[in-house]
């Protein structure tokens, strides 16, 4: 392990051990009011949103979603629902706590920087994969941890091919691309992750606030594993109508609003990852490998904004991600657009 990787991990084990404030890491001690809406969520990710002159690496990250309202396990809620009140009993979160479920069909598309019928053996390999996330939310006033399983499948079954050529062919009104057939093969994914969110206020006022949110997180399976933390700095008002902006599959993944109250912020952040396995640059489990050396620790930057009201919630973020392989030229920019609806 290098010099850097020992560092982080030191950093993130101090993260999610040190006594902070009164409540401590997990938080809790305060009552935590259930928001009774549920939540349909469209996240699109790009490297379009960013520059329309750019298709390459990450290219574009999709998630149709449904959150259900939140439920107090304390009270009625686990005489009424005792199946989801045993789930619900997972995690680390203090109490009172408040629950809330998941499920979100995912695409993610990945290709090399150049369209080619046979891409450089040291370029990023074509990939799609299409998968359906599961889990579950808890939350305290002052905290916030997700627990969720992704099942799919990698390779030509996850119609990423399909879905790129529609929208070039839609939208640039360009022919299919070259190179798909050498996409990586079918693989069925089972991969396992868990975060947890630890908000501290800054300043607050009645009319202007700012926080920090520290997240750490980490993921298990044949498609990703790796451990992570995050950090975002946010300005603006009522900073307590949720714990920040999610994306698709870069680092964060923040819940669905829980507030009906109005709130606009932007906001800014950094994180790493130290990468134990990344299917789209190793390749197929069972097979030879793609031979890229992948970088054992990469780092992002964002910025963002975002406007609430009633249970609504609509953000842009930008990201740029280091260089994920060692023959990678340039890092990744990539645009996320988001719209939640409360019902």
């Amino acid at each position: 392990m290098s010099a850097a990787s020992a560092l982080y991990c030191a950093a993130l084990f101090l993260l999610l051990h040190a006594p902070v404030y009164a409540g401590g890491f997990f938080g809790g001690g305060e009552e935590v009011v259930p928001y009774d809406k549920f939540i349909i969520s469209l996240l699109s990710e790009n490297d379009a949103y960013f520059d329309s002159m750019v298709d390459k690496y990450y290219s574009a990250g999709t998630r149709i979603g449904f959150t259900s309202s939140e439920m107090d396990f304390a009270g009625e809620a686990a005489e009424k629902h005792p199946w989801l009140a045993a789930i619900g009993k997972l995690g680390l979160a203090a109490k009172p706590r408040v629950t809330k479920f998941n499920i979100y069909l995912n695409q993610e598309i990945y290709t090399p920087k150049d369209k080619v019928e046979f891409p450089d053996e040291k370029d990023r390999p074509y990939a799609g994969y299409l998968y359906l996330s599961l889990g579950l939310t808890n939350r305290n006033n002052d905290m916030e941890e997700h627990l969720w399983l992704d099942v799919g499948i990698v390779g030509p079954a996850s119609l990423a091919q399909q879905t790129q050529d529609f929208i070039h062919l839609m939208v640039n009104h360009n022919s299919a691309l070259p190179g798909w057939g050498t996409q990586l093969d079918n693989e069925p994914a089972l991969n396992i992750h868990y975060q947890i969110t630890r908000k501290y206020n800054l300043f607050v006022s009645k009319y202007f606030s700012s926080d920090t949110l520290l997240t750490a997180d980490t993921a298990l399976g044949n498609v990703d594993i790796h451990l992570g933390a995050d950090m975002r700095l946010r300005f603006g008002y009522n900073l307590e109508a949720d714990f920040g902006v999610p994306k698709v599959n870069m680092s964060y993944n923040a819940s669905a609003p829980h507030s009906n109250d109005f709130s606009v912020y932007i906001f800014g952040g950094a994180g790493g990852r130290i990468v134990g396995r990344n299917i789209f640059l190793s390749g197929n489990t069972f097979s030879g490998g793609t031979g890229l050396r992948v970088n054992p620790f990469i780092y992002d930057f964002e910025f963002g904004a975002a406007i609430l009201f009633k249970g609504f919630r609509i953000s842009y973020i930008y990201t740029y991600k280091s260089k994920e392989f060692t023959t990678q030229d340039t890092g990744t920019n990539v645009g996320s657009i988001l719209l939640d609806m409360a019902f």
